[in-house]
């Protein structure tokens, strides 16, 4: 299951007053193809939609193959275009990528980046941060998901260390997941039939956040 690391953060509670006093309010789902195809994100949508009926419009910007480069430079169009009241945002998974070759300090640069956009914007939104699920190489899928991903924990470290240093909420999924991995092994290789996006119950593990 997700574990949810949740400071008091006053732009969360803020956003919830407004949907409590009956505000429409827009969410953004900002990340990578775990995103952009994850189950969570419909989770997500219907979770508000079960608690707060006509009131929210939940956006899934997420980009298939894309990292935080892509994130920072499209996060006008991709986020602020639709005047958030609330941003979950993940790259870390692929940011860790050996393709891209992303220094783990210019991926923070580019997560710091994204959020002071999003703040300069309306420094009311609130912003969640996430770690993501653990990968394994799927000869049926994706044959190098983990092993082209040497460095996947530093990059999600990236994360922590930007909820701990700017007091932001974080979903650290990751654990869990890694737990899964070395304790049982086939359930988890059963959540993750490509070796990298979780099937719709794995996706539900992902939709615990709110």
């Amino acid at each position: 299951t997700a574990s949810a690391a949740t400071p008091a953060d006053p732009a969360l509670a803020t956003f919830f007053a407004k949907l409590r006093a009956g505000e429409k309010q827009s969410v953004v789902a900002y990340g990578t193809s775990v995103t952009r195809d994850g189950a969570w994100v419909k989770l997500m949508d219907d979770w508000f939609a079960q608690k707060f009926p006509g009131q929210v419009t939940v956006i899934n910007s997420g980009g298939r193959g894309q990292n935080s480069v892509w994130g920072l430079a499209n996060v006008e169009p991709q986020v602020l275009a639709h005047h958030p009241g609330l941003v979950f945002i993940e790259f870390g998974i692929n940011d860790a990528h050996e393709r891209f070759k992303l220094p783990v300090e210019q991926c923070r640069k580019n997560l710091d980046g994204i959020i002071a956009a999003i703040r300069a914007q309306n420094s009311d939104t609130a912003i969640v941060l996430q770690t993501m699920n653990a990968l394994w190489d799927a000869p049926n899928g994706f044959k190098t998901a983990d092993t082209s991903r040497p460095h996947l924990n530093d990059c999600y470290e990236n994360y922590r260390a930007a909820a701990r240093e700017l007091h932001l909420p974080l979903v650290d999924n990751y654990p869990a997941w890694l737990k899964m991995k070395q304790t049982d092994y086939a359930h988890f290789q059963a959540l993750l039939p490509d070796g990298t996006h979780p099937n719709n119950y794995g996706g539900y593990l992902l939709s615990r956040i709110v």
